[in-house]
């Protein structure tokens, strides 16, 4: 796709754009390198720098509106999904870990 310089349609290997917000602040000290995880129920790729959360959603099957709605459009336009980083179940349970291994 990138080769042939044609972006695709807007549900193939769409991506969420999550700022990650501390105290009403966008928190921009976070960066994890990227991992597999599950997004509503679809193969995806997590990687955090920057104060956000960049989420590519890989997938045969067609992914679910709200992942498409959220991500970059044939305009160029693209929807925020802020969230609080307390909220955000993966970066706590990482953050749990690293305490419990005594790397914080």
């Amino acid at each position: 796709m990138v080769l042939e310089k044609n972006p695709g349609k807007e549900d193939v290997y769409p991506f969420i754009l999550m700022p990650i917000i501390h105290k009403g602040k966008m928190f921009k000290p976070l960066i994890l390198s990227p991992e597999k995880t599950r997004v509503y129920g679809h193969n995806s790729y997590l990687f955090v720098f920057g104060g956000f959360a960049w989420i590519y959603v890989v997938t045969s099957h067609k992914p679910p509106k709200v992942v498409v709605d959220a991500s970059i459009n044939g305009t160029g336009k693209i929807s925020l999904l802020p969230k609080e980083l307390k909220d955000i179940t993966c970066f706590v349970d990482t953050a749990t870990q690293f305490v419990k291994q005594g790397k914080v």
